[in-house]
């Protein structure tokens, strides 16, 4: 289940109090049996928190096999709370901080895999080792291999 909000950045709370993060969020649920057997079934309900204090919530959800394994629900911020303007001012920085990250990850990355080429093309090391180990990028991974 995704949990969007509309504006984005809501903070996203189970009804025990804990603190799922900024939404979108993605959560995975054991429904498996009821929906191959073609029923529908309740998960507990959510609730969001913007950065304006503004809040929204339901108890219990209804998900069912029609809709698919992969559905959403949006958190409508109250419209009669004023805020909305600090909301929409935190989701542009939330945003921007998940860019920046995104392409921290990316550089680190390649700083990576460069530096495994390297270390591919470099000569064997003269001592003997009992053991021998390679590493390949693959996609976004690094794997190791070792003799």
């Amino acid at each position: 289940m995704t949990y969007n909000s509309d504006p984005q950045g809501a903070t996203l709370y189970g009804l025990d109090g804990h603190n799922y993060g900024y939404t979108p969020v993605v959560l995975y649920y054991e429904v498996e049996k009821e929906f191959k057997a073609g029923q529908c079934t309740t998960i507990h309900g959510k609730s969001v928190r913007w950065a304006s204090g503004a809040e929204a919530a339901y108890t219990r959800q209804s998900v069912c096999p029609v809709n698919g394994y992969e559905q959403s629900f949006t958190f409508v911020r109250p419209t009669d709370i004023p805020g909305r303007d600090i909301d929409v001012q935190f989701q542009m920085a939330l945003e921007q901080q998940r860019r920046a990250d995104s392409a921290a990850m990316a550089a680190a990355l390649q700083g990576l895999g460069q530096a495994v080429i390297q270390s591919q093309s470099a000569p064997p090391p003269s001592q003997k080792s009992s053991t021998f180990c390679q590493t390949y990028m693959v996609g976004d991974h690094l794997q190791t291999y070792c003799k």
